[in-house]
């Protein structure tokens, strides 16, 4: 769900804000690595040739690729490989946040009463996914599952844009697109970014403008 926002959002040209300071670092995991770390778990369940507990059995485990990675140095490789351009805007956390509370405000204030929906652009958990530093250690992994990533960053990378530019491949020779079918207001409203940027500015204000109008209309 959020790989395709991603792709959906530097496909239609609406990528131009980047968030937060490029040091927060988050991070990724490829799947292959990830189905390794279930084998390894599931095999270590139970002791070899025993009914008792193995080592994993009741433990929680980190897993990721071992490499930490900023969201926004991240998705670049996608916008080279789409012929996008680079964003050329940067917000701020707090007011990234308030964008995205203004947002979520008008989706809900726009549900609630005229039975409108739509995906607001960003949201306060896609903020804090993309703009905090969270990294967390795979030692213990490697220590009791003798996990370690069996595919890197960069090859990860690789193979994602590749399948990145096959799909768009076949999107572009169908009529149909990934972004036509759930998200119309979003997508195809001319003037919804630059009424959300309204939030940014003005919070919640513009929520009970719009409001006092869509009254004096109907």
């Amino acid at each position: 769900r959020h790989f395709d926002r991603i792709i959906n959002t530097i496909r239609s040209g609406l990528y131009i804000v980047t968030i937060g300071e490029r040091t927060a670092k988050q991070d990724w995991v490829h799947i292959d690595n990830l189905v390794d770390a279930h084998i390894l778990a599931a095999v270590n369940l139970i002791k070899a040739n025993s009914n008792e507990k193995g080592r994993s059995a009741g433990n929680v485990y980190f897993i990721n690729d071992g490499k930490g990675c900023n969201t926004f140095e991240f998705v670049l490789p996608f916008v080279r490989a789409l012929e996008a351009k680079k964003p050329f805007l940067n917000l701020s956390y707090a007011s990234a946040m308030r964008f995205a509370h203004g947002a979520e405000l008008l989706h809900r204030f726009l549900l609630n009463n005229f039975g409108i929906t739509f995906t607001p652009p960003l949201t306060q958990c896609e903020v804090n996914k993309c703009a905090r530093h969270h990294t967390f250690s795979i030692h213990k992994a490697r220590r009791e599952l003798q996990y370690s990533p069996q595919v890197s960053s960069e090859e990860g990378m690789k193979r994602m844009v590749a399948w990145v530019l096959q799909r768009e491949g076949k999107r572009r020779s169908k009529i149909s697109s990934l972004s036509s079918s759930k998200d119309p207001f979003y997508f195809s409203h001319p003037h919804f970014l630059a009424l959300s940027m309204l939030f940014l500015l003005f919070g919640t204000a513009p929520i009970f403008l719009v409001a006092g109008l869509v009254q004096i209309v109907s």
